[in-house]
């Protein structure tokens, strides 16, 4: 009867139903306690009479006959009790030595952030932005227990029918905890059916198969679950997609397989993405590229402000751009959908801000020679952060615009900032700079050196180095810069001490004859001497020979001094008129007068004098006898 209940009520299920059913239940819920380790048998005893009392349940709420609902209520107690058995039974069986495992499949599109592939979903893969496929296959112990060999899985490149659509990119790769990683053996294959140890190239590679090779315990001695993992480096054949017709078609494209064998038991799962298992699906797209979408950022006067941001991506793809933060401004508006979808144009979004007023660093212009020398007083210029501002150019007398260093256009930051004009000098003739070389009483000791150039060009004058001289001082600029004005530079020396030769002033008569003592003069050479005549008794200074003044040289000197010997007339002795009449004492003093005139010896200049008339005299008296001898022959002839 209860059977017949149980097929009216359309509650029978298959044993394999049944099994497949709580499968999934497993790997969705990863629950430690695995219902997949309860027999057949078990299951369908379990599921009928569960189904049993939801049924006599309802007709007890049917039934108004109060007999007949107590006997329906020990009909129930008693199912209850028969339930609490079998679910007592049921977790004996569960907690058997050997560790439940839980499955799960993973993908990711960088290698690194893995996502779980949902069931029952469409994970869509852009054939435009993806180079590689990683697509990964997990196994994690739930439960405690051990396990011998009963346990692999594997990762087969190629759906159901055998069609490939993505390529090896690297071999693929396992991992473990620590304990159960050396337990695992990786096998190779080439047609997606037979397996070896033998690693084939890339190229021919189909899939791998990863299988424990010994005993596992779980928990591991750390207290971890043991866990297996396998890796696959997939790039899709996007040719071949396309060509076949593939875009926007879901698909299982990969399979693969793992295995859970327990002591009283096998079962076998298999991931081959097919509809029958209801795993999530792959769609491979080639979307259209968009037009860009510009975001742009302007003041009030449509100035940029900072840099444009520029987005990119499909037809039909959202973007949404973003309102900055910008220092000295504040947002105004939005011009343009700031959110939206890309299209085949391109899009502008224009933020508009205004400018704050915020007083920004100085901006000075400076204005120098090429050696950095100021030409002209500096010009600064004050304006609010994120004010344009202009720098001129002068034009300066005597100078070339040569370049300008800094920005001579920009804008106020808060920062002080320099603009530097620079300019060459226009070549004016200056003038001559003399440099003059004298001793200490500005006598001329070398010759001068004249320095000639532009204004405003530097001069240097050199001090020389003069034999027998000693640098003293320098009168006037040694260096400088020519003017428009001559300009002398004096270099004053003293005279080095070096012994010249004497100056001997020699006193003689006109015969030569030494009349008085030489009169020796020593010095440097260079220096001054003067020679002095003498007054000599008895002689009469006629003239000198040599220079009387002069120099010291390296040669000895004699000035001569030459004079004439005077002529002395002896005196008569005087009469004495003391006997003489007073009438006469004055003719006395009178001829006293003329006897002392005559007595007087002649002065220098009628030395001369008498020197001439006597010779004149004995001029004539010889010519006078020479005459008479000659008339005196005439006569006797």
């Amino acid at each position: 009867m209860l059977y017949y209940i149980w097929l009216k009520f359309n509650y029978t299920l298959s044993s394999y139903e049944m099994q497949y059913y709580f499968k999934n239940i497993t790997i969705k819920t990863k629950s430690r306690i695995l219902l997949s380790r309860v027999n057949n048998s078990t299951i369908f005893k379990f599921i009928f009479i569960g189904k049993i009392i939801v049924f006599l349940i309802k007709v007890y709420k049917l039934k108004r006959n109060r007999k007949m609902k107590k006997t329906m209520s020990k009909i129930i107690v008693a199912l209850l009790l028969i339930f609490s058995v079998f679910a007592d039974c049921i977790t004996l069986k569960v907690n058997a030595a050997t560790p439940n495992f839980g499955a799960s499949i993973y993908y990711s599109f960088d290698g690194n952030n893995y996502k779980n592939i949902p069931w029952n979903s469409i994970t869509d893969i852009n054939l435009r932005t993806t180079s590689t496929v990683y697509v990964q296959t997990r196994l994690a112990a739930t439960s405690d227990g051990t396990l011998t060999n009963n346990l692999w899985t594997s990762i087969i490149n190629s759906d159901a029918s055998g069609n490939e659509w993505f390529t090896f990119a690297d071999y693929p790769k396992v991992a473990g905890s620590s304990e159960l990683f050396p337990l695992l053996k990786m096998t190779y294959t080439t047609d997606g059916t037979n397996y070896s140890d033998s690693k084939p190239p890339l190229s021919n590679l189909k899939g791998v198969k990863v299988t424990l090779n010994g005993t596992l315990s779980s928990p591991e001695s750390d207290g971890t679950s043991p866990f297996v993992t396998v890796t696959a480096p997939l790039i899709p054949k996007a040719d071949y997609i396309i060509n076949s017709g593939m875009i926007n078609q879901t698909m299982f494209p990969i399979r693969g397989e793992y295995s859970l064998f327990y002591s009283w038991s096998i079962q076998e799962w298999f991931y081959s993405m097919s509809p029958s298992m209801n795993m999530g699906q792959f769609r491979f797209l080639n979307p259209t590229v968009g037009g860009d979408v510009t975001a742009k950022y302007v003041d009030t006067d449509g100035n940029k402000i900072s840099d444009d941001v520029v987005k990119s991506g499909n037809v039909g793809d959202a973007y949404t751009t973003e309102q900055k933060t910008i220092a000295g401004y504040t947002f105004k508006e939005v011009q343009g959908s700031a959110t939206g979808t890309f299209t085949d144009q391109a899009q502008t979004v224009t933020y508009v801000y205004t400018k704050d007023a915020i007083a920004g660093g100085d901006v000075t212009a400076k204005y120098v020679d090429t050696d950095g020398n100021m030409i002209s007083d500096d010009v600064v210029k004050s304006g609010n952060v994120g004010d344009s501002y202009t720098t001129e150019q002068k034009t300066i007398a005597g100078y070339t615009f040569k370049e300008v260093q800094g920005s001579a256009t920009g804008t106020f930051t808060d920062q002080a900032q320099t603009v530097t004009y620079v300019y060459t000098k226009d070549a004016i003739a200056g003038g001559d700079v003399t440099a003059k070389y004298v001793d200490t009483d500005g006598n001329m000791i070398s010759d001068d050196v004249v320095k000639s150039g532009n204004v405003g060009d530097s001069y240097t004058t050199e001090q020389k180095t003069i034999a027998g001289y000693t640098f003293k001082e320098v009168q006037g600029s040694a260096t400088g810069t020519f003017t428009d004005q001559a300009q002398t530079v004096t270099y004053v020396y003293t005279k080095d001490a070096i012994a010249g030769g004497d100056v001997t002033a020699k006193y003689v008569d006109t015969d030569g004859n030494k009349i008085s003592d030489d009169v020796v003069k020593s010095g440097n050479v260079g220096d001054s001497y003067t020679a002095e005549q003498k007054t000599i008794a008895g002689y009469t200074f006629k003239e000198v020979q040599g220079s009387a003044t002069g120099t010291f040289t390296d040669q000895a000197q004699t000035v001569t001094y030459i004079y004439t010997k005077n002529n002395v007339t002896p005196s008569t002795k005087p009469n004495d008129h003391s006997d003489a009449p007073e009438s006469s004492k004055g003719n006395g003093n009178k001829n006293n007068s003329t006897l002392e005139k005559k007595n007087t010896l002649p002065q220098t200049g009628d030395d001369k004098g008498l020197s001439m008339i006597e010779m004149i005299s004995g001029l004539f008296l010889i010519f006078g006898t020479i005459v008479m001898i000659l008339f005196k022959r005439k006569r006797q002839d």
